[in-house]
């Protein structure tokens, strides 16, 4: 079951990366470059969408039915999009992709659910490990494969992994099975689907609203926000927007965490691009360096040694290296400035996001308890989703903004490190509402 899990997230942070990476070659090969941006919208609606459905089928087909219902809605999406004549084939697939692996992610966090506490944070540190490292090569790979063959062979190839995977978990989901988390509290589908619609609209318009005319830029973003907000206050636990003390904290603490670090990176090699003449490939090296610190991370999970260190005392660890990270990567943007400290910078950002990630999601397992695993780990993913919306929608407004008055981009995305590093620091005060208890590793 272990390595059918690291499998399965390993592939999906190939998949992701390499899509991205294929996406222009799929566009001259099938045309559709005006629906483009739709490949990767159209996924996300569907799978905040599958995140919503993911606690619903948990319920009632059991973790294990929905982690291989997942696994199979995506790798039949990611066939529909390897055979796809025309883009809209292609949109169809990226939908059906997108719902499988937002059940794949439920399914995976309730299943971590089911190991002894004292062996989470090791395997939730591996799974940090394998989301990291193939995003290293992710792009390498599908490239030289659609230049020694074609795009479609690199997404019809993936499902043969996937295969692989179910094909190692047979045993420990059977064992499984049958178990059905329990609850007092029905899961009103139909009221969280609809939040769930709002939320998504809400992520897409915030995501879109650099493209608006001016006049209308501030009146879409507020009503995004507002739906992004209602959405949240029906697929959060109860209390999480106000970050009451327990679970609710945890989760919407979860959400933040690493927002600000996902929503602003693409800053960082425009940044080195505009003002020192980086390759786009030397620019996208300092990206490698979140990367590294992420991957350290989840290595430092597997030993025993954090494992004994009470989660909460991990996060803020973590919220801090964080901000100490994006700091010192916004010193060194200027030209004037070493670029050394754009590197170690984002190295110190990563190491810290995978630090607060996976102790938060330690606790989040430990205090849902197993008849809420499945609500808040979808509750997390809409979290983070939402918030990251919003820290790229804002860090995008800014850029504009600056362009148009013919401010650097250096200059520009030094400022928005160091204010979204100030975002994070209440959540050291934050971190005093998280559930605590005292880990021991046998």
């Amino acid at each position: 079951m272990t390595l059918a899990l690291t499998l399965t997230v390993a592939v999906a942070s190939f998949e992701a990366t390499a899509t991205s990476a294929l996406m222009p070659a799929v566009v001259a090969d099938i045309g559709g470059r005006s629906w483009y941006p739709l490949v990767f919208g159209l996924y996300a609606v569907a799978e905040l969408l599958g995140l919503v459905a993911g606690p619903v089928l948990v319920r009632s087909a059991g973790p294990a039915g929905t982690f291989v219902a997942g696994a199979v809605l995506h790798g039949a999406g990611l066939t529909l999009a390897g055979t796809a004549p025309y883009f809209g084939w292609l949109l169809a697939g990226r939908v059906v992709q997108g719902a499988g692996a937002g059940l794949v992610t439920v399914a995976v966090y309730v299943l971590v659910g089911y190991y002894p506490a004292a062996r989470r944070g090791a395997l939730l540190g591996y799974l940090a490990m394998c989301w990291a490292l193939p995003g290293l090569a992710g792009p390498v790979v599908a490239g030289a494969v659609a230049e020694l063959a074609s795009w479609r062979a690199v997404l019809l190839g993936v499902p043969l992994f996937e295969v692989a995977a179910l094909g190692l978990a047979a045993r420990g989901l059977r064992a499984i099975g049958r178990r059905r988390p329990g609850g007092d509290e029905p899961l009103r589908a139909g009221r969280r689907f609809l939040a769930a619609l709002a939320l998504a609209a809400g992520v897409l318009a915030v995501l879109n609203v650099r493209t608006l005319p001016a006049a209308l830029t501030w009146a879409v973003l507020g009503a995004a926000v507002l739906a992004i907000l209602a959405g949240a206050a029906v697929l959060l636990p109860s209390g999480a927007l106000r970050c009451a003390p327990g679970l609710p904290a945890a989760v919407l603490v979860r959400g933040v965490v690493a927002a600000p670090f996902i929503g602003v990176q693409y800053l960082i090699p425009l940044s080195l691009a505009d003002g020192r003449g980086y390759t786009t490939a030397g620019a996208g090296l300092a990206l490698s360096g979140g990367v590294v610190g992420f991957s350290i991370s989840g290595l430092m999970f597997t030993r025993p040694w954090l494992n004994r260190i009470e989660p909460v005392r991990v996060v803020v660890a973590g919220v801090v290296f964080v901000v100490a990270g994006m700091a010192t990567t916004a010193a060194g943007l200027p030209a004037d400035r070493p670029v050394a400290y754009v590197f170690l910078g984002w190295v110190v950002a990563g190491l810290g996001v995978g630090l607060g990630v996976t102790a938060l999601n330690v606790i989040v397992l430990d205090a849902a308890g197993e008849a809420a695993r499945g609500t808040a780990s979808a509750g997390m993913r809409v979290a983070e989703s939402a918030a990251t919306s919003i820290v790229t929608a804002a860090s995008g407004l800014a850029l504009a903004r600056a362009a148009q008055a013919g401010v650097a981009v250096p200059a520009v995305a030094a400022l928005v490190l160091l204010a979204f590093a100030g975002v994070l620091v209440p959540l050291l005060v934050a971190a005093r509402r998280l559930p605590r208890r005292a880990v021991t590793v046998p």
